[in-house]
């Protein structure tokens, strides 16, 4: 009898029960293991591939069971050394019959990341993605599921082979990406049982970031699709980058990572952003750094912000050439956003200096309107306006250096 027959024989035989032996002991799995170890990764394939699929299923129950089970230890060895040998059909079969816990999951595609080949890696998404979204648990706090988290990690583990990266991307929907690159922000929601406050969220990105590193090596759709994955991401974690908690320590190490899957020029070609062209020598990065030493609605700060923008102001970019004219309203909404002052706010300022300079224009609106209005100012200046806070807002003003 071949190793791999003697080492199926004996895991067949240590998971049978009956009358006489009604449960899988210890000792059982142990001695399951012990044949596993004696194998070679190939003949550990072969294993894999003489088992059945109940066969599978009783095991990785048993695996994770209560009255005998491996500890975390022995099963990430027991994990780690199938992952070695393990192609992307067994693997496959492997994972759609594991009946084991959320932990044994996890942990066996901890394994398939660090210890299985691309043809593993790729064969492990292809029979979870079925499962992947991005739920909350409100028992848990958090987002998504087991096979949500392990697609995650596995796609981060691709990093060394871009064209199994690209197929691995390629098999997902937009939408199962999407889900994927939601859960790897790794967010968790505490919640504040005194009730005075909504709660606050913590995040571990590295995930994301695994991802997006991973990434910087594809071609350029599968760096577009996976950038423009982690874009709604990145807007939750600017809008949650407050106090000790929140997004603030680690929304930086994201947006670097994204600036390096895409180029600015090559976001902007994709239609992913629209930054008009700047005068030459303005830096926003600077501007928005300057802003950021003031708040709203602090009177003299709010006095520091009208002599920025003013007609005249060093912040009014179109006496630079008509040219500059929608950089200077989209630069207007993202300082304004820096500043925190609120977009509604911002909007019927600029349409009250359009009206005190006798600028404005029938149909244009009023300062004090309510619904839609352009509130006195040129709609086309409203729409710049808009535009740069939202491209504040969304975080995007960190991905890049000017």
């Amino acid at each position: 009898m071949s190793s791999v027959d003697s080492a199926v024989s004996t895991a067949k035989d240590r998971l049978s029960q009956g009358l006489l032996d009604w449960d899988v002991s210890k000792g059982d799995l142990d001695a399951i293991s012990a044949e596993v170890d004696k194998l070679s990764p190939q003949e550990r394939n072969e294993f894999i591939g003489k088992l059945s699929d109940d066969d599978i299923k009783n095991w990785t129950q048993e695996i994770d069971g209560m009255m005998g089970s491996l500890s975390k230890g022995e099963r990430s060895d027991l994990f780690n050394k199938l992952a070695e040998g393990m192609d992307a059909t067994q693997t496959a079969r492997f994972v759609r019959a594991f009946d084991g816990d959320n932990g044994g999951r996890e942990a066996l595609a901890d394994a398939i990341a660090s210890h299985g080949s691309s043809d593993a890696k790729t064969g492990f998404i292809d029979a979870v993605k079925g499962d992947i979204g991005d739920e909350y648990s409100a028992t848990q706090g958090t987002w998504g599921n087991a096979e949500t988290v392990a697609v995650g990690k596995v796609l981060a583990s691709l990093g060394n082979d871009p064209a199994a990266f690209q197929e691995a991307v390629g098999s997902l929907s937009k939408e199962q990406l999407q889900d994927v690159m939601s859960v790897a922000m790794g967010r968790r929601h505490i919640v504040d049982f005194s009730g005075r406050t909504a709660g606050t969220n913590q995040y571990d990105p590295s995930a994301l970031t695994g991802i997006l590193n991973a990434a910087q090596g594809a071609d350029l759709p599968t760096r577009t699709a996976v950038f423009e994955a982690a874009m709604p991401q990145l807007k939750t974690m600017q809008n949650d980058d407050v106090g000790l908690l929140g997004a603030g320590a680690s929304i930086d190490g994201v947006a670097q990572a994204m600036g390096k899957v895409l180029s600015m020029e090559e976001a902007s070609k994709a239609g992913l952003i629209n930054v008009p062209e700047a005068p030459p020598g303005v830096s926003m990065d600077a501007n928005i750094a300057d802003t950021h030493k003031h708040e709203f609605p602090n009177p003299g700060d709010m006095l520091w912000f009208k002599e920025q923008v003013q007609g005249g102001g060093p912040w009014d970019f179109k006496t630079q050439g008509a040219q500059y004219e929608n950089y200077g309203n989209f630069h207007f909404g993202v300082i304004a956003a820096a500043m925190d002052i609120p977009e509604q706010i911002g909007l019927r300022g600029a349409g009250y200096v359009q009206i005190e300079s006798n600028t404005t224009q029938d149909g244009w609106g009023k300062p004090y309107d309510l619904g839609d209005s352009s509130y006195g100012d040129d709609p086309r200046d409203q729409a710049q306006i808009k535009a740069g806070y939202e491209y504040y807002n969304s975080g995007m003003w960190r991905v890049w250096s000017d």
